[in-house]
């Protein structure tokens, strides 16, 4: 993954992304879950018979213009 910031700050698959449990970190009203309890959410979507979009966002933090933290 290319961050494509001015400072030349890529990163790639930060680490835990994609672990099933990882630091949940405050949001502004979006919900937080663990990927492990995505999984677990979808599969009993579809074991019902059901499909749902499901959105996956990933937040940036700049400070003076450095990323200071990541979360997908």
């Amino acid at each position: 993954m290319t961050s494509k910031d001015e400072v030349a700050q890529d990163f790639v698959n930060k680490e835990g992304a994609y672990a099933p449990r990882q630091e949940l970190l405050p949001t502004y009203g979006c919900i937080r879950m663990h990927n492990e309890d995505v999984e677990e959410l979808c599969n009993l979507i579809i074991d019902e018979g059901n499909n749902i979009p499901l959105h996956v966002s990933e937040t940036i933090e700049i400070n003076d213009d450095k990323i200071i933290n990541y979360t997908q």
